[in-house]
Formats: C-alpha cells, sequence, structure tokens
C-alpha cells in the first residue's frame, strides 16, 4: 500500500513541475512571479506550499527574491538562461 502512495505522490509532483515548466515555457521571457502562479494554484491542481515546492526543483527553476523585505518573488526557467 505505501508503495502505491508514494508512487502515486511522485506522479502528483512530477505533474505539478511539468505544468510549472510548460507555463514558464508559454511566456516570452520565461519568467512569472510566484504571486501571478500561486493565483491559478487551485486550478491547475499546485501544492499549498508554492516557494517551498519549487525550491525543491532548483534544478528547473530559479527564485529571485526582491523588494518589499523579500517578499516579491519571481520564477524562473533555468534552461531558458544557460546559453
Amino acid at each position: 500500500m505505501t508503495e502505491n502512495r508514494e508512487g502515486a505522490l511522485q506522479r502528483i509532483e512530477k505533474r505539478a513541475v511539468a505544468v510549472i515548466h510548460e507555463l514558464l515555457s508559454l511566456t516570452v521571457e520565461k519568467k512569472i512571479s510566484l504571486e501571478k502562479i500561486a493565483h491559478f494554484r487551485m486550478a491547475m491542481n499546485l501544492p499549498n506550499k508554492l516557494k517551498e515546492f519549487l525550491l525543491q526543483h532548483q534544478g528547473i527553476f530559479y527564485i529571485s527574491t526582491r523588494g518589499n523585505h523579500g517578499k516579491l518573488h519571481t520564477v524562473f526557467l533555468r534552461e531558458a538562461y544557460m546559453k
């Protein structure tokens, strides 16, 4: 039973990464504010703790923190900036 649950959790996580990756791929600059992603979090079935989730996938995403005492976050698609 736990193997099935772990497999299901891995599939859910993989899907969430794919959804955010695709969203960033569709933007011209390959970046978007974390707040804009969070706005559609429920519709896209993304995790509640979105920032922490993205930080677990630093090889794919980069999060920039700026302004307002570090409360403005921008998510970048790393592969778009690796040249």
